[in-house]
């Protein structure tokens, strides 16, 4: 997907028209309120099975967390995740 082009007014008014046809507003919104979508960020998670063990919410557009860090965290879940629930007999079996 490329970015559009936004020569003059003509581009930037054809923008501004799809951008409201993409991101319809309800009905019952009034003047000055703020779509839900808008203050919904981004965030990063890590799941092993069914539980979420790393959590981050974007503070802002662009934000994200240390990715090396986030790595960590998944591969320690993942080697815990192989271990299963019968690790403890391991030296006894």
């Amino acid at each position: 997907m490329a970015a559009p082009e936004l020569d003059g007014f003509k581009g930037w008014w054809d923008y501004l028209s799809n951008t409201g046809s993409l991101a319809p507003l309800p009905p019952d919104m009034k003047f000055g309120d703020i779509p839900e979508g808008v203050l919904r960020l981004g965030g990063t998670f890590v799941v092993s099975g069914e539980d979420v063990v790393y959590r981050w919410n974007d503070r802002l557009p662009g934000d994200h967390p240390v990715v090396p860090d986030v790595l960590a965290i998944a591969k320690r879940a993942e080697a815990k995740a192989q271990e299963g629930p019968f690790a403890f007999l391991k030296g006894w079996l």
